[in-house]
């Protein structure tokens, strides 16, 4: 979740005590080289203050993340027609969002239509 949203998400947090998320934070910047990022960052937050003040607990920070899994092998999960490939969400013509979970039958089949 981008930094500058998380005050939203705390706020649902605080009204759902069932929810116990696993939060990844990423700030602008992250994904730019070092000193650009850096750069942005500082901005973004401190000078512009687009970033309101946010506290949940136990969040990870994207760039530890990504350092942490580095060099790590991902084992091949057996899948099958059945299981889940994404979740769409959309916010049709009454502006309210809803979820639909997309099979990976689904894509094949759409693939496949758009082949033919």
């Amino acid at each position: 979740m981008l930094e500058n949203f998380a005050h939203t998400l705390q706020q649902v947090l605080e009204r759902n005590l069932a929810l116990k998320p696993v939060v990844i934070t990423t700030q602008v910047g992250d994904m730019l080289p070092v000193v650009k990022e850096l750069l942005t960052n500082v901005v973004v937050k401190f000078v512009r203050h687009l970033v309101p003040e946010w506290h949940i607990a136990d969040t990870a920070e994207f760039n530890a993340a990504l350092r942490a899994g580095h060099g790590q092998v991902l084992e091949a999960l057996p899948l099958n027609h059945r299981d889940t490939a994404f979740l769409q969400y959309t916010g049709d013509t009454t502006g309210v969002a809803k979820g639909t979970v997309l099979a990976h039958r689904n894509m094949v089949a759409n693939v496949q239509q758009m082949s033919a």
